[in-house]
């Protein structure tokens, strides 16, 4: 009875994780692309841990972990390592919960972060840019034969700035990503909001791919807008090139 109990809970969890593979970490640290999240979740108890080299002006390294929970709850965070004159500071905590699956390929998913950053300014002055945001997304997987599969995500975001950039703003995104058995290739965009992201960025987008070695280990790489660290806050915009990798494993027993 015990047996059967256990066996049930554990169906009725991966039946809640959604109908997108998961397996990769965006730069944030949640299940997506760069920077957008998917409609999926790591699964019950897998541990994933990824870290990428930023091609910045200014070194930079993007590190991050998440786990999944049951009922399709992932939970995690990253801190980025900048080395830059303007000394930024900068961690992120995320949360995910992809509902239950109703329509046959379908995810939908609700979600948030609190970040916090610190940042030097031209005039040498401390300027706190933290804030926290919600979104919703939705992910169709749309099979292509031979193990392929096309899945476009799309979704909204309520950004609140709570520092001195003291601002709010609904933000749109959206992703496609091709996935394969050994490799996945995508892009994804951001619309940008003046308020929240300054004059001096463009609408944020991604492209780039994901090798999978095996089933724990994952390599990475892509060309990155709006993340060129540098003192001179007139190239922060350009484009950059970043690779990593990302190691997987169940906890469960």
């Amino acid at each position: 009875m015990k047996k059967l109990l256990l066996s049930g809970i554990t169906a009725v969890a991966l039946m809640a994780a959604g109908t997108v593979e998961a397996s990769d970490l965006n730069l944030m640290g949640e299940t997506g692309l760069a920077r957008t999240p998917i409609a999926a979740s790591l699964a019950p108890m897998q541990l994933a841990v990824a870290a990428d080299y930023v091609n910045s002006d200014d070194f930079a390294v993007p590190m991050r972990a998440e786990i999944g929970l049951p009922y399709g709850i992932e939970i995690g965070g990253g801190y980025t390592y900048i080395d830059s004159d303007l000394d930024p500071e900068s961690w992120n905590l995320n949360a995910k919960w992809v509902l239950p699956k109703f329509v046959e390929n379908l995810g939908l998913a609700v979600g948030g972060h609190y970040f916090a950053q610190q940042i030097d300014d031209a005039f040498g002055n401390t300027v706190d840019n933290d804030g926290h945001d919600l979104y919703a997304v939705a992910s169709y997987t749309a099979p292509m034969g031979e193990g392929l599969s096309l899945i476009p995500s799309f979704g909204v975001e309520w950004l609140s700035r709570t520092g001195d950039n003291d601002q709010d703003a609904w933000k749109f995104f959206g992703s496609l990503l091709m996935k394969a058995p050994k490799y996945a290739i995508g892009a994804e965009y951001i619309s940008k909001d003046e308020d929240v992201d300054g004059n001096n960025v463009d609408g944020f987008w991604w492209a780039g791919g994901r090798f999978y070695l095996n089933e724990m280990v994952t390599l990475q790489a892509g060309y990155i807008n709006d993340t060129n660290w540098s003192a001179d806050w007139d190239d922060f915009a350009d484009g950059v090139f970043h690779v990593g990798a990302q190691f997987a494993f169940s906890t469960a027993q």
